[in-house]
């Protein structure tokens, strides 16, 4: 238990979850990674949003309210100021005849990326050795209608961040981004819209265009509309973003509201942080690769299409191939269904927690300081995992069809098959595994354990069984919230916080 400041309400962790303490900095060791952060200047926020108004296009992402503004600085605190050259696309006001200055804008930004950025193919030979834009520089779209709404990047390599940002954030709308073959590209400020059951962002490894390696998505905003019946989930729900064999990405604080998949990460050291998503209708996050991470993003509320398929807030998947992942992070994440009012009328459905199902040899995986409520009996389910610790999680849930939120809790379980693993200090309806200084949830010790159970509130009563009875060897040094854990940890994601 550690003594500082409480919070006046039980929502304000979960909504601080996302973005609130900074877990990771560009540049971070892990798996020989090089997210390339240090090349030079990237981009933050390039625009201003009038005080209480939301640009045109934004979709409601959900969530009880939106995050505050500890988080949003956060994120917009992960990248320095740019301090390359700027030039401005104007599909209204603009010609492909100016020089891309603010004044005498491009107009389209398909001609821009294909013939005035200056970068080299796989081979590395110069496309457009003339071209005005340089690595670290940056494309700024103007307005927020009038331009492309289907953009394709094919093998152009740049040696610096090119970076392509909305002047006013979340206002130009675009269908897809696609970049086949490519490397040093950034993301920022756009504004996603696709209802054609496709992917909204893909990056793949092309035959003939070469890889994909460092690039960043960053703080954009993604939905397929509003969706009316379970069937207009499973037939126009779109990808967020999908990663195709593609190494040293960054996906961090993008807001998904309505998609199918929200993330999937096919390669390695591959970063996915701070996103929020709600509503999804296939599984929110897929890892296919090692040495990638998964922190503090906040998913909420699974949506059952019409399609049959059992969603998961995060499944490591290999398809054919043995999931060999090793050296994988999950921490400092929110899974939670919330059963909103505002969800579809049927689509409520039990959703698997954090699984990694299929055969293979995973090793080295970290699991902390996650909260995970998703009524289903997979709660944390690691298959085939060795040397991997599972320690200070919040892993409950109810029955497999529940009828209301937070109903009794129900063999929501951690099991983890292997050697050498550790399990530790996690708070679950039934642990199947090896462990030490683990605690069962029942309904007998419901009130013993947490604030209000019934109404949604997991963190620990001051006063409950959870606290101070945790093991310090392995144990993260902070909960989900940043605070700091004494040399007498509690049990689960969180620590008791008092005045």
């Amino acid at each position: 238990m550690n003594t500082t400041h409480s919070f006046t309400s039980f929502l304000l962790p979960f909504l601080l979850a996302g973005c609130s303490t900074v877990l990771w900095k560009p540049g971070d060791d892990n798996g020989n990674r090089d997210t390339g952060s240090e090349a030079g200047p990237a981009p933050t926020d390039t625009g201003e949003e009038p005080p209480g108004e939301d640009p045109p296009g934004e979709p409601d992402t959900g969530g009880p309210d939106d995050p505050p503004s500890e988080a949003a600085e956060v994120c917009d605190t992960l990248f320095p100021e740019p301090v390359g050259t700027r030039f401005y696309v104007d599909p209204i006001g603009g010609s492909d005849d100016n020089d891309g200055s603010r004044a005498n804008p491009w107009a389209s930004l398909q001609l821009v990326v294909d013939e005035y950025v200056d970068c080299v193919d796989r081979d590395g030979i110069a496309l457009h050795g003339s071209a005005p834009i340089q690595g670290g520089d940056t494309i700024v779209l103007l307005g927020d209608t009038g331009h492309e709404t289907s953009l394709t990047i094919k093998g152009c390599f740049n040696d610096d961040y090119v970076s392509i940002v909305a002047d006013t954030h979340h206002a130009p709308t675009l269908s897809n981004l696609r970049l086949k073959g490519g490397s040093y590209w950034h993301f920022e400020g756009l504004n996603f819209h696709s209802n054609s059951g496709g992917q909204m962002v893909k990056l793949e490894t092309h035959g003939t265009r070469g890889e994909v390696h460092h690039v960043r998505i960053h703080d954009n905003r993604f939905t397929s509309g509003e969706l009316a019946s379970a069937s207009e989930y499973t037939e126009m729900a779109s990808d967020g973003v999908r990663l195709s064999q593609v190494d040293d990405v960054l996906v961090s604080c993008n807001q998904m509201r309505n998609v199918a998949n929200a993330v999937v990460a096919a390669g390695d050291r591959i970063d996915v942080l701070y996103n929020k998503v709600n509503f999804f209708s296939k599984d929110a996050l897929v890892n296919s690769g090692s040495f990638n991470r998964y922190i503090g993003n906040r998913v909420t509320n699974a949506v059952k299409g019409a399609d049959g398929h059992h969603d998961d807030f995060f499944q490591s998947h290999k398809g054919a191939g043995l999931d060999d992942a090793t050296e994988i992070e999950i921490s400092y994440n929110i899974f939670m269904n919330l059963y909103p009012d505002d969800q579809v009328e049927g689509t409520i459905g039990p959703t698997q927690c954090i699984g990694a199902f299929e055969d293979g040899n995973k090793t080295k995986w970290r699991v902390f300081n996650n909260v995970c409520k998703g009524d289903h009996y997979h709660g944390i389910t690691l298959k085939d995992t060795s040397d991997s610790i599972i320690i200070n999680n919040t892993v409950v849930g109810g029955g497999d069809l529940p009828g209301v939120p937070f109903s009794e809790p129900d063999r929501t379980w951690i099991n983890v098959s292997g050697s050498g693993n550790i399990l530790r200090n996690n708070l679950s309806t039934n642990v199947l595994s090896d462990g030490d200084h683990n605690l069962i949830v029942t309904v007998d010790n419901l009130d013993d354990i947490f604030v209000d159970w019934a109404g949604g509130d997991l963190r620990l009563r001051p006063d409950g069984i959870a606290v101070d009875v945790g093991a310090t060897d392995e144990a993260p040094l902070d909960d989900l919230e940043g605070t700091a854990r004494d040399g007498m940890p509690d049990l689960g994601a969180y620590e008791v916080q008092t005045p």
